[in-house]
């Protein structure tokens, strides 16, 4: 007996007849991932087997010891804060201090000359 004289066809139902196709692009990303995963794993591979010397390109920072010798001669200023007052802002530049205090009354600012110890206030009423 033969498959024509049996009524059997070869191809099975039409469901099975139509073949899927994966896209190219599936393929394509399947198959890079795939390398890339293996080329990390050889770069651990090939760390380990070096025996992962730890490299720094970070540049060293001399250190500075302190003395009292590496201090420059300022002299010692007494600031008198003014009444009922909270320091708001330090400020620094061009050789001097700026304080900036604020109280119920107004602001003062005070400038203080850091090589003489002059200080200058100014007062900002409210």
């Amino acid at each position: 007996m033969t498959a024509a004289k049996q009524n059997v066809t070869h191809g099975g139902t039409e469901q099975d007849q139509q073949v899927q196709k994966v896209p190219v692009g599936l393929k394509v990303l399947v198959v890079v991932l795939g390398l890339a995963i293996l080329g990390m794993l050889g770069l651990i591979i090939f760390t380990v087997l070096a025996g992962g010397k730890k490299t720094s390109t970070a540049k060293t920072i001399p250190t500075i010891e302190k003395t009292t010798e590496n201090r420059a001669d300022f002299p010692d200023i007494n600031i008198v804060r003014p009444a009922d007052s909270a320091l708001i802002k330090v400020t620094t530049g061009s050789g001097e201090i700026i304080l900036h205090f604020s109280s119920p009354e107004g602001d003062t600012l005070i400038f203080v000359d850091r090589a003489e110890g002059t200080e200058n206030r100014i007062s900002i009423p409210k």
